[in-house]
């Protein structure tokens, strides 16, 4: 006879609660002691250009553009946590995706402001006497971040193929038909619309 306690939703919960409040082991405590320390150096790395760009003979854009590429570390580490944890809900899913998405583009406007930074610097050369170490810095991170982002693309596609999808061959004029949701479509024709 199986109690009602016993049913496989309700162990899941009880499973998804021991996670969360027990299963402390050696490794785990370590794991997670190691990428808070991380996230902590780094949001503490975050206030210090923060209060850089607040002096009168610092270029912003140069420390700003370190700040925001610290906050994308800071990003992809709590993404890192998040995609470790083992569910696999769809919500969780959809948020580590979203947020390593905006922290790839906070990342693209952090070199933007380290390239408009450096012109202005070398523009106005008695004005600043800090920033440029800054934005080299935040370029230098940023080309890591982007290579290592093209890299697994380039590596996800690779291993897509590798397990048999490839991309479909589009049919020009085919109409396609979805009867659980009630549409044709006609695929458009070569070159593309008329």
């Amino acid at each position: 006879m199986v109690r009602d306690w016993e049913t496989s939703e309700n162990l899941k919960m009880a499973n998804d609660l021991n996670v969360l409040l027990g299963e402390i082991n050696p490794e785990n405590t370590g794991r997670f002691a190691g990428e808070a320390l991380v996230c902590v150096i780094i949001l503490a790395g975050v206030l210090k250009c923060w209060r850089i760009s607040k002096r009168t003979t610092t270029n912003r854009k140069c420390a700003l553009s370190l700040m925001m590429v610290l906050i994308s570390f800071a990003g992809f580490s709590v993404v890192g946590m998040l995609s470790k944890d083992g569910s696999q809900s769809p919500l969780l899913l959809m948020t580590v995706g979203m947020l390593g998405f905006a922290m790839f583009g906070l990342v693209i406007v952090a070199v933007v402001f380290a390239i408009l930074g450096l012109s202005e610097y070398a523009k106005q050369k008695g004005v600043f006497v800090q920033g440029k170490a800054q934005a080299i810095w935040a370029l230098a991170l940023s080309s890591l971040i982007i290579f290592a982002g093209l890299s697994g693309f380039i590596r996800g596609i690779w291993k897509a193929e590798a397990n048999g999808m490839k991309p479909l061959a589009s049919k020009p004029g085919k109409i396609l038909e979805f009867a659980d949701y009630n549409f044709r479509f006609r695929t458009p024709d070569h070159p593309g619309f008329q």
